[in-house]
Parts: C-alpha cells; sequence; structure tokens
C-alpha cells in the first residue's frame, strides 16, 4: 500500500515541478489550498487528529495504524465534506505528521456513470474554489484526474476510477484529496 502511496504523491510533486518551471506553460497556481481540516491543521501529530476528528464525531476504525488511519461517520451515515457525502477519509502520516487527507467515495463497479456523475459534482463545486488542471490518465483503472497547485507545496486533487478495496474487491472510487508536500520527507528522497 505504501509503494502505491508513494508512487500517486511522486507524480503529483513532479507535475507541481514541471508545471511551474514549464516556460512555455502559463500556469495559474491558486494562492491557498485548505490545510485545515475539522480544526485539524497539516504537520499536526496522530493524537492531534484523532481528538480533533473526534469533536466532528469522525469514527477511527483502524486504531492500530501507522501511516494512514480510516475514519468514518458510522456505518450508516455519510461524512459531509464541502457539501457531498464520504464514504470515509483517509489521514496520511509521515514521521508522525499529517500531510494528506483523502476524502472517498465508493460505488459499484457496475456504476462507472453514477460514478463519473459523482466526480462531475465534486469538480463542478471544487472548481468554483480552486484553478485545477485535467492531467493526463496514467493508467487504464482511472478514468479522471485533476489538480491543483500552490506556490508553497499544498495540492489539491479529485480522481475517479477502479481501484481495489481492502477486502481486495474492485470497486468504482471518486478521491478528494488535500496534499502539503512540506510535511513528506520521503519526496526528496529520490
Amino acid at each position: 500500500m505504501k509503494i502505491k502511496h508513494i508512487i500517486f504523491l511522486i507524480i503529483g510533486y513532479l507535475c507541481l515541478v514541471s508545471c511551474g518551471k514549464d516556460e512555455e506553460t502559463e500556469v495559474e497556481y491558486n494562492k491557498k489550498i485548505q490545510d485545515t481540516f475539522y480544526g485539524v491543521k497539516f504537520g499536526a501529530n496522530k493524537e492531534d487528529v484523532v481528538n480533533g476528528f473526534a469533536k466532528d464525531s469522525l469514527i477511527l476504525i483502524n486504531e492500530n495504524a501507522t501511516e494512514i488511519l480510516t475514519f468514518h461517520k458510522s456505518w450508516e451515515d455519510f461524512i459531509n465534506f464541502g457539501g457531498l457525502p464520504w464514504d470515509f477519509v483517509n489521514v496520511h502520516f509521515d514521521e508522525n505528521k499529517f500531510y494528506q487527507i483523502m476524502f472517498c467515495y465508493s460505488l459499484d463497479l457496475k456504476n462507472k456513470e453514477m460514478t463519473l456523475n459523482h466526480f462531475n459534482e465534486v469538480l463542478s463545486i471544487v472548481s468554483e474554489k480552486y484553478v485545477l488542471y485535467e492531467m493526463p490518465i496514467q493508467n487504464k483503472k482511472t478514468y479522471k484526474d485533476y489538480r491543483g497547485f500552490s506556490k508553497n507545496g499544498k495540492l489539491i486533487m479529485i480522481l475517479c476510477g477502479e481501484f481495489e478495496n481492502k477486502k481486495g474487491e474492485n470497486v468504482n472510487y471518486v478521491y478528494l484529496s488535500y496534499a502539503d508536500e512540506t510535511f513528506c520527507s520521503f519526496i526528496d528522497e529520490l
């Protein structure tokens, strides 16, 4: 799981770096990308994240995890973020520092059209606040990939496609992710 995650962040970082240095392409950077979620700011430790998210009734479902914590509201309830429903939230850590949050919405694999509809709804709402760029599709299982960048290392991503869940089943997901590379030590290890 960590390898996939590292590759995901590296691609985002490389897109950020290449977009920022390309003289031919004018990239519009976002002045500010959100960095605080449920009262917890990027760079916080795990304990602060768990306590902060609990204030909003988010329940930690993998207490023994070290790099990715998963939260949900309840088995019957969706998490509301940005006026949209989400099944669960993954919070990523590097050296006990919160650097990425990923809101996840899953659909049955047969519902590709519904997945794309949900993706387009998320894209429409997020595009009102952030400048986003459509990214080239890197694999057959990703349907859409949009990203926004800031000059201070923050990144927002909206992805949809077919992914494997924890049970090993292929399902369709829509992801809304925010990240701050300044709290991610392995990006500089290339």
